[in-house]
């Protein structure tokens, strides 16, 4: 099981390029633009804020948004007509509380505890849950609600699909997902220090040329042997598909 990572207190560089490269297909460039904008203000609100919690929010809400290509759901809603546990209970509510936002929220409970919870009428509007910065809070305070910064910490994305799913969908797909943000993840922190350290260089003044003097020959030095590299992010699939709850 993955060791639990220590909070992470620098700032993340959430970019188009990360989540394009965490989607791995054909992005919405319009969604994706808009929610970079209020990535960095969402996950500081609610401690999103180390490799494994960012991974793995930002690896289910892709899969949730189709890899950010839309932030409603395809389907008619009609199929949730009737639901009673998810609090449709008045005539077209399936269709008025269909799955929409990061997350895809649905039913009518859902939009009256969300809109309750951020102080927004969702019930009245529910196409506020499609605006990306409302989107993003929804999803966010579904993960704080749930726990799910526990689980991340634990490595535990199998269960955080359950709790966001109800079940299993996709899980092959959500661990991919997760592995390929990790590596975003790292890749884009390798480059932000690389930039923050770059070296000052100062001026050196002139000075006389030196006398040359013989130059020999130096000993070969032995290089070292590098292991083959390891799949990390196929080992990390594989584990987690044949883990136990």
């Amino acid at each position: 099981m993955p060791v639990m990572e220590k909070e992470d207190n620098m700032h993340y560089n959430i970019t188009p390029g990360l989540l394009k490269e965490i989607a791995g297909s054909h992005t919405n460039d319009k969604i994706v633009n808009e929610l970079v904008k209020y990535l960095p203000e969402v996950i500081q609100k609610y401690q999103i804020n180390n490799d494994l919690r960012l991974a793995n929010f930002l690896a289910q809400i892709a899969h949730e948004s189709d890899h950010f290509r839309t932030l409603q759901e395809y389907a008619s809603g009609n199929a949730y007509e009737g639901r009673r546990d998810l609090g449709n209970v008045k005539k077209g509510d399936g269709h008025r509380f269909k799955g929409r936002g990061v997350i895809q929220i649905t039913g009518r409970a859902n939009y009256e505890r969300y809109g309750r919870e951020l102080g927004l009428d969702l019930v009245n509007n529910p196409d506020m849950a499609l605006e990306p910065r409302v989107s993003l809070l929804i999803a966010a305070k579904y993960w704080e609600d749930n726990n799910l910064n526990e689980l991340a910490d634990k490595g535990n994305t199998k269960q955080i699909t359950r709790k966001i799913n109800g079940g299993y969908n996709g899980l092959k797909s959500r661990l991919e997902l997760v592995a390929r943000a990790r590596q975003a993840i790292n890749e884009s922190k390798v480059s932000l220090l690389k930039a923050v350290e770059k070296p000052v260089v100062t001026p050196v003044p002139a000075t006389p040329e030196p006398t040359p003097v013989p130059v020999f020959n130096e000993p070969i030095q032995p290089q070292p042997v590098v292991p083959p590299q390891v799949d990390e992010a196929s080992e990390f699939v594989q584990d987690q598909l044949h883990d136990e709850d």
